[in-house]
C-alpha cells in the first residue's frame, strides 16, 4: 500500500483539473477557432490562438492548485459539511438515534462504548458533546488508519473533497479570466460546472460518512473477534 495518502494529487486530481480546463477551452470556442484556422491554412492565427489557450490553461492550472494548497483542511471540511460539521462530531449519537449501518447495531455500540455514552448522556453543552465524540472517534481511527479498508475510504473522501474545492476555484478563475480577456460567459459551461460541483460535493459527503462508519465497524468487529477468541481459550 502506498504510504502517501494524498498520492491522488499526482494522478486523479491533475487529470480532473486538466479535463475541466479542456472543457472550458471547448465551450468558449477556443478549440473550434484553432481547428478552423488550421483547416483554412491560417497557421499564424492558429498558432496565436493556441498560444493564448496555453496561457489560459496554465494560469487556471497553476492558480487552482495554489489556492487549493493554501486552504486548510478544516475549511475544506466546512464546505462539505457547512451546518452539521464532520461526521465524527455526531457519529455516536447518530448511531444511537438512527443507525443505518447494517454491520452493527446501536445496542452493540452502546455496549462496547458504554463509558462514552455515559459521558454523552450527561453532557449538556452541544459543542462539548461534539468535541467528546470527535476525540473518541479519532482515537479509534488511529488504531486502524493503516489498514486497507480505512485507508481507501479516507483516500476516496479526501479526493472528492479536493475535487469539490477545485470546482469552486475553477469556476472563479473561469469568470475572472472571461472578464479579463473580454470573452462572454458560457451559460452552458456554468451550468455544467454547477452540476459537476453538486455531484462531487454529494460524493464527498457520502464517502466521508462511509469513512467514519468504517472506523466504528472495524473497531466493533475487532472487539468481538478478540472476545470470541478469549471465550474459546477459556
Amino acid at each position: 500500500m502506498d504510504s502517501n495518502l494524498k498520492n491522488y494529487r499526482e494522478k486523479e486530481l491533475k487529470s480532473f483539473v486538466l479535463g475541466n480546463i479542456l472543457l472550458i477551452l471547448m465551450e468558449t470556442g477556443i478549440v473550434d477557432n484553432i481547428v478552423q484556422l488550421m483547416s483554412s491554412s491560417d497557421l499564424w492565427k492558429a498558432a496565436a490562438e493556441l498560444f493564448e489557450s496555453s496561457i489560459i490553461s496554465s494560469i487556471i492550472y497553476i492558480f487552482v492548485f495554489c489556492f487549493d494548497s493554501i486552504l486548510q483542511g478544516r475549511l475544506k471540511d466546512k464546505v462539505i459539511w457547512p451546518i452539521k460539521g464532520l461526521p465524527g462530531n455526531t457519529i455516536f449519537l447518530d448511531i444511537d438515534k438512527n443507525n443505518k449501518d447494517e454491520r452493527f447495531s446501536k445496542q452493540t455500540a452502546r455496549k462496547v462504548y458504554e463509558e462514552l455514552y455515559t459521558q454523552i448522556d450527561s453532557c449538556k453543552d452541544k459543542k462539548e458533546c461534539e468535541k467528546i465524540q470527535n476525540q473518541y472517534w479519532y482515537a479509534i481511527y488511529q488504531k486502524y488508519e493503516s489498514q486497507a479498508q480505512i485507508y481507501m475510504a479516507q483516500r476516496d473522501f479526501l479526493l472528492l473533497r479536493d475535487m469539490t474545492i477545485m470546482m469552486l476555484w475553477m469556476g472563479f478563475m473561469y469568470v475572472f479570466l472571461s472578464w479579463y480577456i473580454k470573452r462572454p460567459l458560457s451559460c452552458k459551461l456554468i451550468a455544467a460546472f454547477m452540476i459537476e460541483f453538486m455531484l462531487v460535493w454529494i460524493g464527498a459527503r457520502v464517502k466521508g460518512n462511509r469513512f467514519a462508519y468504517n472506523v466504528i465497524a472495524k473497531d466493533l468487529a475487532e472487539y468481538y473477534n478478540e472476545h470470541s477468541s478469549k471465550s474459546l481459550i477459556s
